[in-house]
């Protein structure tokens, strides 16, 4: 299968849970946001500018299926994608529990960024889900080396 086709069965798997796993109460804390993880994930895979890219454009889409401000989450996972395809080499071949340490601190900067943000623009607002960024860094350390195997599995 091609890169691009597998790029969108994951990106559809990803909405598809996105749009599940939202529900008020404790269950919406645990759950991390998965378009994010995909976004760390390609900015992992194939670099910074990729990564703004992909950000970009999946912080746009969630923007619209979430009601946030336009451009809010585009700019934040934007700039997080960056950041994250800059540091990549550095975690090739990491073990999971940088894995997870990494996911972690991102998500808890994607928290800060977009907080700020809306601080600026709406009045005061914080919200960090620190209990969410340890799920996020639990779910990309499981899955990340098995994204990666299946995007590198060649066809005979």
């Amino acid at each position: 299968m091609k890169t691009s086709i597998k790029l969108a069965i994951l990106f559809l798997l990803t909405l598809f849970l996105e749009i599940m796993m939202v529900q008020p109460g404790w269950f919406d804390t645990l759950c991390p946001r998965f378009c994010f993880l995909l976004v760390l994930f390609i900015a992992l895979k194939w670099g910074g500018k990729t990564g703004a890219t992909a950000g970009f454009l999946i912080g746009m889409i969630y923007s619209g299926l979430f009601a946030e401000p336009p451009g809010l989450c585009s700019l934040s996972f934007c700039l997080t994608g960056y950041a994250t395809g800059k540091v990549a080499g550095f975690l090739f071949d990491a073990p999971g529990v940088i894995l997870f340490v990494f996911a972690s601190v991102m998500f808890v900067g994607n928290d800060l960024i977009a907080s700020s943000i809306m601080s600026i623009f709406y009045g005061p607002f914080f919200e960090v889900r620190f209990i969410s960024a340890l799920m996020g860094g639990i779910v990309f350390s499981v899955f990340y080396y098995r994204l990666e195997k299946w995007f590198r599995k060649k066809r005979m």
